[in-house]
């Protein structure tokens, strides 16, 4: 399994955070990779909810499904999705430094058969895209 972490610290309550990043429609404006995000068959998200999820990828446009797996608000949540024969793992992890909160994003990803030799391609491209997601969200947040 190859893993990448990045955390931050941003000024805002946890409940505050976990609630922006949860809330599907606002994941486009700090995971600039994201065009579209939403709940399957609508409602709220939760532990087994599916997402469909619309994705940039250079000139690529695609579509996948995500399961969330944990969602504990306001301190954890993890999504999984399979891409290609690989399955990557997404968790946040929600930290109160009295009045601000620290943010821990993880992601792992893992390849099976042939994703054995693409995972490490994938988890490239991934740490690579997400390199600025945690800044992205800490300055949307701030400057709310």
């Amino acid at each position: 399994m190859a893993s990448y972490q990045r955390e931050i610290v941003i000024n805002a309550t946890p409940e505050r955070l976990f609630d922006y990043v949860t809330k599907q429609e606002n994941l486009p404006s700090w995971s600039p990779q994201v065009v579209k995000s939403e709940v399957k068959g609508g409602g709220t998200v939760k532990k087994g909810s599916t997402l469909i999820q619309t994705r940039k990828q250079g000139n690529r446009t695609m579509t996948s499904q995500v399961e969330v797996i944990k969602h504990e608000p306001p301190n954890y949540h993890s999504v999984v999705t399979h891409i290609m024969g690989v399955t990557a793992c997404f968790s946040f992890v929600f930290e109160d430094q009295q009045g601000a909160t620290k943010i821990i994003m993880t992601g792992d990803v893992k390849g099976k058969g042939f994703g054995i030799f693409v995972a490490p391609l994938l988890k490239m491209a991934m740490e690579k895209g997400d390199s600025k997601v945690l800044e992205n969200l800490k300055q949307v947040i701030e400057s709310k």
